[in-house]
């Protein structure tokens, strides 16, 4: 899943959000694909305005990733063996 917020764009929700609701580690491993991308496209485009976009974007990513690492129900294993799984996939080093 691959999400690219405009700079001017608010996002609002009418619905509570309740974290506990979720899996953290299922939460992160979605953001987990998006890191990895991200760092690629860092390491290997030649584009100045893809590689700004994509270093912002990383920012939101690592911060939403802390967040569901500080959920009760978040498990370090499983979060480095998805890390390990996307770093194979994308051939970039967390």
């Amino acid at each position: 899943m691959i999400l690219c917020y405009q700079d001017n764009e608010v996002r609002r929700s009418t619905k509570p959000f309740y974290a506990e609701d979720y899996n953290a580690n299922h939460m992160i491993c979605k953001h987990l694909e998006n890191y990895f991308f991200l760092k690629f496209i860092l390491m290997k485009s030649d584009d100045i305005v893809e590689k700004h976009r994509a270093s912002k974007e990383l920012d939101i990513c690592e911060r939403k990733m802390n967040y569901w690492k500080r959920q009760a129900n978040f498990c370090q294993k499983q979060y480095e063996k998805d890390i390990k799984i996307w770093s194979e996939t994308y051939q970039v080093n967390a």
